[in-house]
């Protein structure tokens, strides 16, 4: 598996301890608080959602762990270390090179390092699919009103503290995966310029483990056109109103 060690010097005193000496030719130094520590990150499918590997939930490999600056990946047993690491609170992100499709990992964003901290859980943890269609409604007196108008490849974005896009198909359908969490769901209305106008939009979703999935769609309407009405009397004549 991955391993990173952290080259950092220690001092004691006038006593200057590089991390290439071997512990054996290291001059012990008794009741000194630890300043230092390794730590294993296991990543893992957590099909149980309870974060802790259990059975034969499936372990991941070439899954990134960030810490602060430094970086690790999980070999194929889902496993990887960073040695040395200075005791302190660090930012605390992880993600997969590969495409999980709906799957993420389920862990704060800072993490703790004690003298305790020795091996870190990154479950990752089964996402709502969120699916939807955008509908067109045409204006019937619209002299193009018989034209299929193209709703592929619209943009729907679900935003909180990161983003997620997804793109229509050529009938409007688009899907997505959103782990927990608070989102506003949107379509880019850039795309309809003059004549369309979207019902609604920016709707607020809170998302949770009671969903398995859910059903969102945008109603886009042609704006309706103006029609002049001119009346004739019985003669033939215009008459004006």
């Amino acid at each position: 598996h991955a391993e990173t060690e952290i080259k950092e010097p220690q001092w004691n005193s006038n006593l200057y301890l590089g991390m290439g000496i071997k512990k054996e030719f290291g001059i012990p130094i008794p009741f000194v608080k630890p300043t230092h520590t390794t730590i294993q990150f296991c990543a893992f499918y957590d099909i149980n959602g309870n974060g802790k590997r259990e059975g034969s939930e499936p372990l991941l490999e070439n899954v990134v762990v960030r810490l602060n600056g430094w970086e690790v990946m999980t070999g194929e047993k889902g496993i990887c270390n960073l040695k040395n690491i200075p005791l302190g609170v660090y930012p605390f992100s992880a993600f997969s090179i590969v495409d999980l499709k709906g799957w993420f990992p389920n862990v704060q964003d800072s993490l703790v390092v004690n003298k305790n901290t020795s091996e870190v859980n990154i479950p990752f943890v089964r996402g709502v699919k969120i699916t939807g269609r955008v509908f067109i409604q045409r204006d019937p007196n619209s002299p193009t009103a018989d034209f299929k108008l193209d709703v592929s490849r619209i943009k729907i974005i679900a935003n909180n503290h990161k983003t997620y896009t997804a793109l229509t198909d050529k009938t409007g359908y688009y899907e997505m995966y959103l782990p927990a969490g608070k989102y506003t769901l949107s379509m880019d209305e850039s795309i309809l310029g003059n004549r369309l106008q979207l019902m609604q939009n920016n709707f607020e979703l809170e998302i949770n483990e009671k969903f398995d999935n859910l059903f969102m769609p945008f109603y886009i309407v042609e704006k309706a056109r103006k029609l002049k009405v001119i009346r004739f009397d019985s003669n033939g004549n215009r008459i004006d109103e």
